[in-house]
């Protein structure tokens, strides 16, 4: 409607009169609170390198923080067209490597894998991103889907063994 798009004008014009603020605050930032604040805006506003460039710098002033690594992954990602660069894999393996079932990096190693057509490793990745999840979460209800959708696109593979590791039957001879 007429109305939606003019508010969305006006909360984009806020937006550029408050992001040159924000940004300026970010330069002058010590504890990090305002630099996550504008890189979540930039992710927002599907500003994916600018996003990458914050959480780089968030990263190397506290190295160890396996979120933070996550979201410059992510932003990586995004910013890549959806494609897992060795800059983002060094990333995910650095989280990983600090917590295991980083949920961020499972969400987007889940979705990767599906878009390649690698069901199995989709599938891994989900179920270990649900099993953190409260049953009843808007997000697991989105991830069971997900992994129904890689369960029957993988069983219609041909060649691939079925779920849970059994050998897919044999195609009767015709």
């Amino acid at each position: 409607s007429m109305q939606e798009l003019t508010e969305d004008a006006q909360r984009d014009a806020r937006m550029g009169e408050l992001l040159p603020l924000l940004e300026a605050e970010a330069r002058r930032d010590k504890d990090g609170g305002y630099r996550i604040m504008l890189a979540d805006i930039y992710m927002g506003a599907e500003r994916f390198p600018e996003a990458a460039g914050v959480y780089a710098d968030l990263v190397q002033a506290d190295p160890e923080d396996a979120g933070l690594l996550a979201r410059q992954a992510q932003a990586l990602y995004l910013a890549a067209g959806r494609r897992i660069t060795p800059a983002v894999q060094e990333l995910i393996d650095r989280s990983f490597a600090i917590e295991p079932a980083q949920p961020t990096l499972l969400g987007l190693v889940g979705m990767d894998r599906f878009q390649a057509g690698d069901y199995t490793a989709a599938i891994a990745a989900w179920e270990k991103l649900l099993a953190q999840l409260p049953a009843e979460a808007p997000a697991a209800a989105v991830i069971r889907q997900g992994i129904g959708k890689a369960k029957s696109k993988h069983g219609g593979a041909a060649g691939e063994a079925a779920p849970g590791g059994a050998p897919a039957p044999a195609p009767a001879a015709g």
